[in-house]
């Protein structure tokens, strides 16, 4: 498990299949929490959790890359995805958010803090977008939200610079703050 670690500015992570002989099975919660200059990550087939944000605060993230073989993860469009929940857990301010099936939701702070995040569209095939799932993006201006849309989570896009939204009809709830 790899529990903390810190690169230095501009760095590019590669997360290794081994460490010491052992397999890397695990990224640990907060593991690169606040890792503003992390450029990119490269996430090994044998890694199967990442903790609960794992990559929060990485502002200056630009590439996710999981190894095609991994059963547990996949990145597409810049996003890294959990499989199983099939939820973008992690997002970059050049993401496109997934518009096949086996995506349904956005995750919780998984694109919280991306200073440079100016616009972003969430497809027909999301239901949800989870809490502060957008929070603290304050160049954060245009948001289209499409018609399959069904929950706007708890300060989903708090701290952003929009202006004016359009909520698609087939939204049954908003929670508290959501546009604070």
């Amino acid at each position: 498990t790899i529990d903390f670690c810190s690169p230095e500015a501009g760095v590019d992570v590669v997360i290794p299949e081994t460490l010491g002989g052992y397999p890397v099975t695990a990224i640990g919660d907060v593991a690169f929490n606040f890792n503003y200059e992390m450029r990119s990550v490269s996430i090994p087939a044998s890694v199967k959790y990442i903790g609960q944000n794992a990559f929060m605060f990485c502002a200056d993230l630009e590439q996710i890359t999981v190894d095609a073989a991994n059963q547990h993860y996949k990145s597409e469009g810049n996003c890294l995805i959990d499989i199983a929940l099939k939820t973008v857990v992690k997002g970059c301010s050049n993401s496109t958010i997934p518009t096949t099936d086996d995506v349904e939701k956005i995750g919780d702070g998984a694109f919280v803090f991306l200073e440079g995040l100016e616009s972003i569209e969430i497809p027909a095939n999301i239901k949800s977008i989870g809490g502060a799932a957008f929070g603290l993006c304050p160049s954060l201006a245009e948001v289209t939200l499409n018609e399959g849309l069904e929950s706007i989570g708890q300060a989903a896009f708090s701290t952003s610079a929009l202006t004016e939204i359009t909520i698609p009809s087939t939204v049954e709830s908003v929670e508290l703050g959501a546009f604070e």
